[in-house]
């Protein structure tokens, strides 16, 4: 069993290897606030929307309680809260 659960834990970090922002400066994805921060997001996002693991990444994102800072998965804090929060259609 311990070697299914490391095998299990070895395949999810192996989508970081794969992300597009690897080795990028990681300031890039976290912006202040303003206008310079708009541009800034649109950015890190346009980056984001041709990466091949963007969803395992977006996935990873919804999935951590906390913080909610930067620009993970192709969305901005703001728009992780909204689909986290959204209530559920049955």
């Amino acid at each position: 069993m311990s070697d299914l659960i490391a095998w299990a834990a070895s395949l999810d970090s192996t989508w970081r290897d794969r992300a597009l922002c690897q080795g990028m400066d990681t300031n890039l994805f976290f912006a202040d606030r303003g206008n310079e921060a708009k541009i800034q997001n649109a950015q890190a996002k346009a980056i984001c929307q041709g990466c091949v693991v963007r969803f395992e990444c977006l996935e990873d994102a919804l999935n951590e309680p906390q913080p909610w800072f930067g620009v993970r998965g192709g969305l901005t804090a703001k728009e992780r809260r909204r689909i986290k929060w959204r209530p559920r259609i049955r």
